[in-house]
């Protein structure tokens, strides 16, 4: 709560610094566990029973006093202001705006779809930053992610807790961060960027307390899918696992979103290496996805992407599609399967393995494409299924069987 000069004679008080002189003999400091500032070395036993900051002898102490209440008072008013401003319900750019002179370094502030929500100190270093158009919000680009990805560092950052230091190595400057996380929800991250001054180790405590405020807005704001696309997501992560459901009510969720059961459409599932798991891209992705493809539904499955275009409602031809989805895979450094036309959203989960099929095929005989269209493996898939549980023998007539053997022979 504040700094208590302390005589011999006096009681410490409660939740305060206790600021003595090194010939203090106080016996209460004797029990141990208080924060002590001592202009010269206390005696021994202080020492060891007590969390000591240590002043050169000769320092005014009545200078020292003052300047420590300086400093209580600066971090008072700065925790009075954000809690004003939360009753306020104020955002998280408000939160940070009035926490900038106490970092003095750039904060920067993302959702887990690296959409940034706050930024103070927008300053040379920085990066470049893309637009996005649904959100309105800046987010990184492309091509740094992708560097991200491949650095190790970077990747160990995503599964981290509490105030955690990224060398320059990834970026060029240190960075001080916290994630944040809702049970085991990674929901983004705070970021100070080591660009005006240097970082110093008090400030790992100041941004875990300021993470903790800024975590709980984040739970109060509204950064996920409608109710309505959230229950259309689960009707066809059901269909998907060969889930029975309510025909009407998923009937009723394509309605809701402007879809129709027979519109034609496309199923694209989108293969996610380890990096991409360790650098928790997915979400990141499927928000990027939504903004490079009109009319389609994109969401996380198992180890995949999963983005359905209704090409009804895109009225794009299929070559267009295709051409614009290679940009997007060569760019984020990905490979996807791709399912025929569809007519008939109830049959999602055999389209769904098509496209499952002409990954598996396709990346064997053509390992360097970035897609596979299952109209180009049909009779490979056809076999591919037929010799799962069958040796590839069993489908040979057997008099082929003698023609090899007099072939061998003669």
């Amino acid at each position: 709560l504040g700094v208590h000069i302390l005589e011999d004679d006096m009681v410490p008080l409660e939740q305060h610094v206790l600021l003595i002189k090194s010939d203090c003999n106080n016996p209460n400091l004797l029990d141990g566990e208080h924060g002590i500032i001592s202009i010269g070395n206390p005696n021994q036993q202080i020492m060891n029973n007590n969390l000591c900051l240590i002043f050169p002898e000769g320092t005014p102490l009545t200078k020292l006093f003052a300047d420590i209440q300086k400093i209580y008072l600066k971090y008072s008013m700065w925790d009075e202001k954000l809690f004003k401003a939360i009753n306020n319900e104020a955002d998280i750019q408000e939160l940070c705006n009035i926490s900038e002179d106490i970092f003095e370094n750039p904060i920067l502030v993302y959702d887990n779809n690296l959409l940034l929500l706050a930024i103070t100190h927008d300053m040379p270093g920085l990066p470049e930053w893309d637009y996005d158009e649904i959100s309105g919000k800046r987010t990184l680009p492309l091509d740094i992610l992708n560097d991200f990805k491949l650095n190790e560092e970077w990747q160990g950052t995503m599964a981290t807790h509490g105030a955690q230091m990224c060398s320059e190595n990834v970026i060029g400057y240190k960075v001080l961060y916290h994630n944040f996380w809702i049970e085991d929800f990674y929901a983004g991250r705070i970021c100070i960027n080591e660009l005006r001054r240097k970082i110093t180790k008090g400030e790992y405590t100041i941004l875990e307390y300021f993470s903790n405020i800024l975590n709980s807005v984040l739970q109060r704001g509204t950064f996920h899918r409608s109710d309505k696309s959230k229950a259309f997501e689960q009707s066809l992560r059901d269909l998907l696992e060969g889930i029975k459901i309510n025909e009407l009510y998923f009937i009723q969720c394509l309605s809701d979103i402007g879809w129709n059961r027979d519109d034609s459409h496309i199923c694209i599932q989108i293969l996610m290496e380890e990096r991409d798991s360790k650098t928790l891209s997915a979400n990141y992705t499927c928000n990027r996805l939504e903004n490079c493809f009109t009319h389609c539904f994109v969401f996380p499955y198992d180890d995949s992407i999963i983005m359905i275009i209704n090409l009804d409602k895109n009225k794009k031809n299929i070559s267009s599609i295709l051409s614009e989805l290679k940009i997007f895979l060569r760019e984020g450094l990905f490979r996807a399967g791709i399912s025929m036309v569809s007519n008939d959203f109830f049959r999602i989960r055999e389209y769904y393995i098509q496209t499952t099929l002409a990954f598996n095929i396709g990346s064997k005989t053509n390992p360097m494409y970035w897609y596979y269209h299952f109209d180009n493996y049909i009779m490979q898939a056809m076999f591919y299924e037929m010799s799962k549980d069958i040796s590839v023998d069993m489908f040979c007539e057997r008099g082929l069987f003698e023609l090899l053997r007099y072939d061998d022979i003669h």
